[in-house]
């Protein structure tokens, strides 16, 4: 009677250095520049950048990178006007990127021009103030 047990058979293949032959090595990885804010820093820091759009519709809240150690993390936000802020969070670890995006409604993007930028809901004096008149100031 026949053997009816399946049977699997895992087989090595020979490896390069078996026949003489020295493996391949692998390509270098370039270097990924970690430490960019905004377009004009990314035109200087890599001169052959191709853009294409408004490069600076995404405004940089936070970075922290380590070039040494092949690591970045960072927290973007784009204003949807009269709706919400789109904010968008990256993490790299050399070439291994994870990113999430996430849509907050009634936030605005407000930037002091001091490189503080942070997000304020529609609520927040700091944004009302800037459509009240006099008329519409209680004090």
């Amino acid at each position: 009677m026949a053997n009816t047990e399946d049977r699997v058979v895992v087989v090595d293949a020979p490896r390069p250095e078996a026949f003489g032959v020295e493996p391949p090595k692998p390509e270098p990885t370039p270097q990924k520049t970690t430490t960019v804010v905004d377009s004009k820093d990314l035109k200087e820091k890599v001169p052959d950048v191709q853009l294409y759009g408004n490069p600076d519709a995404w405004k940089l809240i936070c970075k922290a990178s380590s070039p040494s150690e092949g690591w970045m993390k960072s927290t973007k936000a784009m204003q949807i006007d009269g709706a919400g802020v789109l904010v968008q969070v990256t993490t790299q670890q050399h070439n291994h990127v994870a990113e999430a995006l996430a849509y907050i409604p009634g936030v605005e993007i407000i930037d002091n021009g001091d490189g503080d930028i942070r997000l304020s809901a529609y609520g927040d004096p700091a944004f009302l103030g800037r459509f009240l008149t006099e008329e519409d100031d209680p004090e």
